[in-house]
């Protein structure tokens, strides 16, 4: 009885056009993607086709990926987890992270459980001591916290992973920072490294490597960094750019962009921002955005307008008051911005001690959500997944993958999300 079935569900299967199909695996979520790769030869071929993951990528919308940490040094453990929609009702393609049903309804956001590829299960802290630098096109980058030489780039969506040649380890400098990005136009990968001397007057420094087979790393010249900067964090990617925060005194803070295509750096228009704390680089629209907290009621969006033109300047897109929400007023907690065409903007607070707070701007109006496990902290970081290969990504490079027959330690107690109850917000 069982083979009649299993027979009968290949016969349905193969008799639906592609396209229908398709559209069917669009609206699952990652995970569900994943366990109908492994269920059948059509299927996998269907969802590994070029087309498909083009197409797939294209519609993706933006999620917030936690990546649970071990230690102080936020090392990331081997498990990685994403604050997806869950589309099983089929109802809209336009769901994304900040799209919530009525409580009525119950909640439209799910954890999706994936795997860190660089655990191999047999040397876990050895190989479980990566930090995360940023996201492109669903590829995770990675540096070592006890090697910062290390690089690792990885897609925790395909369980692939690729170790990037180490760079030159100069005597007497100390990196300081890295991002990582994508140039349209030549199709290729990049890694920059900036490098600080313990001699305080010579120049801060950096250097690039392109995701090729036998490519090195080389030096970058024009650097606009001063010597005296004293903190430099939270890179981002966007349209062929890499985006840095650095504050250049106690009091201010600059913004540096990175040209891929050219491989040029270029400082942009100081931001109006003065003695803030967790100042975040992220994107609306098509518009460099910053996230700051000018106050502990009260948070600030910036925007950059005709980015790269003669015009350039930063204009206040909104401010969302908090002042509703006790417990994030003397908490350590980051905000994080998610934007679709159905919802506009939304903004996402993630507490210390995963409380999740998000506002959408059509509602004005808050949601409530907590993540419930004993000991987890997590670090979060907009992310959209992909199904894109790293082999296809560096052709000839030695991509490395999970192994199939690997299997994994299961949680005592996994992670679970429930909403609480709305609060109010006002702008």
């Amino acid at each position: 009885m069982r083979r009649k079935v299993c027979k009968t569900s290949k016969t349905l299967l193969a008799s639906l056009p592609d396209h229908i199909m398709t559209e069917i695996m669009f609206r699952l979520p990652i995970k569900s993607i994943i366990m109908c790769k492994c269920t059948c030869k059509a299927l996998r071929h269907l969802i590994s086709s070029t087309d498909f993951v083009k197409l797939h990528y294209a519609r993706a919308k933006p999620c917030i990926l936690l990546a649970n940490i071990m230690t102080f040094d936020c090392y990331m453990s081997r498990l990685v987890y994403l604050l997806e929609p869950n589309n099983m009702s089929f109802i809209s393609d336009d769901s994304c992270v900040c799209s919530v049903n009525d409580p009525s309804e119950g909640v439209n956001l799910k954890l999706t459980q994936l795997k860190n590829p660089t655990y191999d299960g047999k040397h876990a802290w050895i190989n479980g001591d990566y930090v995360l630098v940023n996201s492109c096109n669903g590829f995770l980058c990675l540096y070592r916290g006890h090697c910062p030489q290390t690089y690792v780039v990885c897609n925790p969506v395909t369980n692939e992973y690729l170790k990037v040649p180490s760079p030159v380890n100069y005597i007497g400098w100390n990196d300081v920072s890295r991002g990582f990005g994508f140039c349209p136009k030549t199709k290729q990968y990049k890694v920059v490294r900036w490098l600080k001397s313990t001699d305080r007057e010579t120049p801060v420094t950096a250097e690039i490597h392109t995701l090729e087979v036998h490519k090195r790393w080389r030096t970058l010249v024009d650097t606009p960094v001063t010597t005296n900067f004293r903190s430099f964090d939270h890179p981002m990617y966007a349209n062929g750019f890499i985006f840095w925060v650095y504050r250049d005194s106690p009091q201010s803070y600059c913004v540096v962009s990175f040209e891929l295509e050219v491989e040029r750096f270029r400082s942009l228009p100081k931001p109006p921002i003065y003695r803030q704390t967790d100042i975040r680089m992220e994107m609306i629209g098509d518009r460099p955005s910053l996230c700051s907290r000018p106050s502990r009621a009260k948070i600030d969006i910036w925007t950059i307008e005709a980015f790269g033109g003669v015009s350039e300047h930063w204009s206040k897109y909104v401010s969302i008051d908090i002042i509703n929400i006790p417990r994030f007023i003397s908490a350590d907690y980051t905000c994080l911005i998610t934007t679709c065409s159905k919802c506009e903007t939304s903004f996402l607070l993630y507490h210390l001690y995963n409380q999740i707070m998000i506002y959408e701007t059509k509602r004005q109006k808050w949601r409530s959500f907590k993540i419930h496990q004993n000991n987890f902290e997590a670090k979060p970081t907009i992310y959209t997944p992909s199904f894109f290969s790293l082999k296809d990504a560096v052709p000839g490079a030695n991509v490395k993958s999970i192994s199939a027959g690997f299997v994994w330690p299961p949680e005592k107690m996994p992670p679970y999300l429930k909403e609480e109850v709305s609060v109010a917000g006002s702008t």
